[in-house]
């Protein structure tokens, strides 16, 4: 568990990571890069604070950062960058060596605010987004580049401080040099040396491209304090693979399709301007597993709680109405 599924870096991260889909309004007076926001991440695994949840007791708390800057083009269009970094205080596994800081894929955007369709007043906004294999899951992937676009529908009504609901719908395309995923070390124990880099290679076929579904709501109780949460399915399509006869058991069918639930919560508390906090919870659950049994939704393994602290630059340059 070196990584969280909020951290990006690992399939059902990737998947449900949004790009930059709308600019804050400005002042005049507000410089273009004033929609840059800094975060202070910090995440724990909840079912691993109960030593007896599963057989082997492996908790998981890390600290990091997010810096995600952005440049306005006009009143709607913007671009912007996204990296983060984690690491993990709890005791190294496996998979995570004592110390080590794990990148996610750094992510650059474009996107429109969006336009508001006649009549109804819904508001239609898109984006396009660019990921580069900067993390080390996607590095085992051998991902070269990912491309997302994405569109999104948002409509508001006048509840309390304002009530939103939306829905962002997405397809990635992603080019990988093997169509396979590998390990850092081979499979094969004691093998070691360049003749033994085929041998690390999983088998686990890559995803060639995926499409995703979200629906959201988001709730203003007062200017500084809102709810949001909400659900999203992706289907993820493999690279083909190769008829090999085999005596183990009946895999999920279809076998070249991976489906992926995630569900958030988040409490947002926001007094000061510039400033707010995030207290919220990620989870997810993949589809059935290969005996063809249910994987647990809402609260499972990968369930995450987490407390960022975002500096929002636009609060702390742009001069307050009162003013």
């Amino acid at each position: 568990m070196h990584m969280t599924f909020r951290a990006a870096t690992g399939l059902a991260a990737a998947l449900c990571a949004t790009a930059l889909t709308a600019t804050p309004a400005l002042a005049q007076e507000a410089p273009v890069w004033a929609a840059s926001r800094v975060s202070l991440l910090n995440t724990v695994n909840t079912r691993q604070l109960d030593k007896g949840a599963d057989l082997t007791w492996n908790p998981y708390y890390a600290m990091g950062i997010r810096v995600s800057p952005a440049w306005r083009l006009g009143e709607s269009v913007s671009l912007g960058a996204s990296l983060s970094v984690l690491r993990e205080f709890t005791e190294q596994d496996s998979t995570t060596r004592e110390g080590e800081w794990w990148f996610d894929d750094l992510t650059i955007s474009a996107g429109h605010r969006g336009v508001a369709l006649p009549l109804i007043g819904t508001r239609l906004g898109g984006s396009l987004a660019i990921y580069a294999p900067t993390s080390k899951a996607s590095q085992a992937r051998s991902l070269q580049v990912g491309i997302r676009p994405a569109a999104s529908l948002t409509h508001t009504f006048p509840v309390l401080a304002g009530l939103s609901v939306r829905y962002d719908g997405s397809v990635r395309f992603n080019a990988h040099e093997y169509t396979t995923a590998s390990q850092n070390e081979p499979l094969i124990a004691g093998c070691r040396g360049l003749e033994c880099d085929e041998l690390s290679h999983t088998g686990v076929r890559n995803v060639r491209w995926q499409h995703g579904h979200r629906l959201g709501l988001a709730l203003g109780v007062f200017d500084w304090l809102s709810i949001s949460g909400g659900a999203g399915v992706f289907v993820s399509h493999l690279y083909d693979g190769i008829d090999v006869e085999t005596e183990a058991p009946d895999t999920v069918e279809p076998e070249d399709q991976r489906y992926l639930m995630a569900y958030d919560a988040e409490l947002t508390l926001g007094p000061w301007r510039g400033i707010s906090t995030g207290i919220g919870l990620s989870t997810y659950n993949p589809q059935r597993a290969p005996d063809q049994q249910h994987y647990a939704a809402f609260y499972n393994r990968y369930t995450q709680a987490y407390l960022d602290l975002r500096i929002d630059i636009a609060g702390l340059v742009t001069p307050s109405e009162e003013n």
